[in-house]
């Protein structure tokens, strides 16, 4: 069987005939046999979307007076931040962010968030 891009580690537990006793993980195909069984309602996509996140830090010094003024500046201030810095959360296997929701399939989006850092220097003449 040909997997797809999608493809995630938590699939090798899917449902197969020779798995069927051990399946973590429904068929990753639509077949006559599993015809009726995909259509049933069940629980196994809902989850925990608790979640923690760290979305926007900033660090920064303003340099000591009397190192600005040897220069003739008024001020200065060096800095470091981020964006999308870290999550802790139950869907991180899914690959999806928990906050996101797309209508109707939840939680796809096909692109991760970007995490971003800059760095710069800010001078007051």
């Amino acid at each position: 069987m040909e997997l797809q891009e999608s493809y995630r580690p938590f699939h090798e537990g899917r449902w197969t005939p020779e798995n069927a006793a051990n399946a973590t993980f429904p068929a990753l195909h639509y077949s006559e046999s599993n015809m009726g069984n995909n259509f049933i309602a069940s629980s196994y996509w809902v989850r925990k979307t608790d979640y923690v996140k760290l979305k926007n830090a900033e660090i920064g010094y303003r340099l000591p007076k009397h190192w600005t003024n040897k220069v003739k500046i008024k001020n200065a201030r060096i800095y470091v931040n981020g964006m999308n810095l870290i999550s802790w959360d139950n869907v991180r296997e899914l690959g999806i962010d928990p906050e996101s929701n797309t209508g109707d399939r939840w939680g796809w989006q096909p692109y991760p968030l970007m995490r971003v850092y800059n760095a710069g220097i800010t001078i007051n003449l």
